[in-house]
């Protein structure tokens, strides 16, 4: 019956102690978004007689460092629904040919 109950206590202290050994788990990097870059050109409602827009804006920054890339996206009303034309840029200009005659 003395060996029971050593082995019972020596078996609840082992079982105490092990702590599962794992490092603790570092915190998430949370990466924050780029500031909203700023449309320079063309103004709001500008009337155009070419068919090629140039678009440019303000450089958007990275908290963290990394490459921004924009996305310009021409719709031919102000919901934008549907969307005409999607282009990317990682520079902030971006020049795309839109059909005369049409309103965007």
């Amino acid at each position: 019956m003395r060996n029971l109950l050593y082995i019972v206590a020596l078996s609840i202290s082992l079982w105490s102690c092990g702590g599962g050994g794992s490092e603790p788990t570092p915190p998430p990097v949370v990466n924050t978004a780029p500031t909203i870059p700023t449309l320079t050109s063309p103004a709001n409602n500008l009337l155009c007689i070419d068919n090629v827009l140039n678009f440019q804006w303000n450089a958007s920054t990275d908290a963290e460092g990394g490459t921004i890339t924009y996305e310009i996206q021409v719709a031919k009303n102000n919901l934008f629904a549907p969307i005409s034309h999607t282009q990317t840029s990682t520079t902030t200009n971006k020049s795309i040919t839109l059909e005369k005659g049409i309103a965007y």
